[in-house]
């Protein structure tokens, strides 16, 4: 069957009700900024872009457009707090513009609903990391699926922009691969159009082209080795992404599994046995493609991201119901208005966490004010792991939370059993991560960090959490 005939939609323009779900969830994320972007890569992000360097990493320039208004503000020396909601509203203002584009390219389902669910089914600890690069890479595998449906054969501007984007989309993230894949495989089903074909086809010759021909990191190395072999897939049973398949099941999986079943039964009409078939076999090789695959992590935060294409796999067939009875399209949006209700409320519980963890990390630096030190260096014995969990970026969380607070620069190091004498010993450096080499300090931006020069590393003692 044709993708054209698969649904007509009674709205004659994009639905004002989601443009508001849009306005509500851009206002959540400036409400959280702090809490999104002074955390792990974020903060780290955050701290570059204020020193004027532009953070994309390992060649994943799908991220300009949500990096770059932050590093052009800072660039105007804007305060680091515009420069966090800018950093915290940028990726939720990409997808909806990309939502409206996709309505625009392809109104006839609701494929634009898509970048919306991004932010509100999948896990809520995913959305306080406001730099995670797979959101923005699921947004642009979205727009690759609206013009694949958009497309009417193998050749003319739908088909070479859905495999321009699919590109884009790919090496924004290796995680939306999954996505990709079975975007392109519902595609076949929904439509029979021989395109998809084609789209497999480029898929696999650029995943095997990025495994064998182009530098990758340890973490793609990995992926795409397991995505090319498939590699001891029966231990797959032993991961930690099993397990945390089967906790999430109550929780994260079952409503988007129960929203695939009634979709399916909506589409009955329209789709014979064989179909329905292989429907249900594609989910259930989306789920072990991404637990084989993706079995890295052993974060709650890493296997949200890892899992979120199967989330959005879920509720496909849904974005083909027919809505061309005006009951039937006020159903599906209060459906759409419930999805968003639970996933604001799940954020909310979330952001407490973060709330209170800035609290305590607000706490250190104004000890450190008393003291009077610039850069703090102490044991990370005394972070209580369930209140801090990671840790690795406090000292640029610590830098940009004190530059926010105060204008002033302080820096907090933690380390593990002893002191480093070396960072003891330094004058004029700024250590951050452990994978990052030491900085200059009279070589960063000014504007943002005035820690004094030469300034030594202080080894002080915090009274332990209890």
């Amino acid at each position: 069957m044709s993708a054209r005939k698969i649904n007509k939609t009674s709205s004659t323009g994009y639905p004002s009700l989601i443009w508001i779900l849009w306005i509500v969830l851009l206002g959540f994320s400036l409400w959280m900024g702090q809490e999104r972007c002074l955390y792990q890569d974020s903060a780290y992000a955050l701290f570059r872009i204020c020193d004027l360097q532009f953070p994309v990493e390992h060649g994943r320039w799908g991220m300009v457009p949500v990096l770059a208004p932050a590093w052009f503000a800072a660039w105007l020396h804007a305060p680091v707090v515009v420069i966090t909601a800018i950093i915290s509203a940028a990726p939720i203002a990409l997808a909806a513009g990309i939502s409206y584009w996709c309505w625009r390219i392809s109104n006839d389902n609701q494929i634009y609903i898509l970048p919306l669910l991004i932010y509100i089914l999948t896990g809520p600890e995913w959305f306080y990391l406001s730099v995670a690069e797979m959101a923005p890479a699921l947004c642009f595998a979205v727009l690759y699926l609206a013009y694949l449906m958009k497309s009417e054969g193998a050749k003319g501007i739908a088909v070479y922009m859905a495999i321009l984007v699919m590109i884009l989309a790919f090496f924004t993230h290796p995680g939306v691969l999954p996505f990709l894949f079975f975007g392109a495989v519902f595609y076949l089903i929904f439509t029979g159009n021989k395109t998809g074909w084609v789209v497999l086809l480029v898929l696999g010759i650029m995943v095997i082209g990025k495994r064998f021909l182009l530098p990758n990191t340890g973490y793609e190395n990995e992926v795409l080795s397991r995505a090319t072999d498939m590699q001891n897939v029966f231990a797959i049973f032993e991961s930690y992404a099993w397990k945390y398949f089967l906790q999430s099941i109550p929780g994260r999986i079952l409503l988007p599994f129960f929203i695939f079943v009634i979709s399916i039964l909506f589409l009955s009409t329209t789709l014979n046995l064989k179909q329905n078939i292989l429907l249900f076999f594609t989910i259930l090789a989306c789920i072990f493609s991404v637990i084989a695959i993706f079995s890295i992590g052993d974060s709650n935060l890493m296997m949200e991201k890892n899992f979120a294409p199967i989330a959005l796999i879920f509720v496909i067939p849904a974005l083909f119901i027919p809505l061309s009875n005006p009951g039937a399209y006020k159903v599906y949006l209060f459906v759409v208005i419930c999805l968003f209700g639970n996933g604001i409320r799940e954020r909310w519980n979330s952001g407490k966490f973060y709330t209170e963890r800035l609290q305590r990390l607000d706490a250190l630096l104004q000890h450190t004010a008393i003291r009077g030190h610039e850069k703090l260096y102490f044991s990370d014995s005394i972070l209580n792991p369930e209140e801090w969990r990671v840790t690795w970026a406090l000292p640029y969380e610590s830098a940009m939370r004190s530059e926010s607070n105060s204008g002033k620069s302080v820096t907090l190091k933690p380390f593990t059993g002893k002191p480093d004498t070396t960072v003891l010993n330094s004058r004029g450096l700024f250590y951050g991560a452990s994978f990052a080499y030491p900085i200059k300090t009279d070589t960063l931006n000014t504007q943002y960090f005035k820690f004094t020069q030469n300034s030594q590393y202080r080894l002080v003692t915090f009274e332990k959490e209890k």
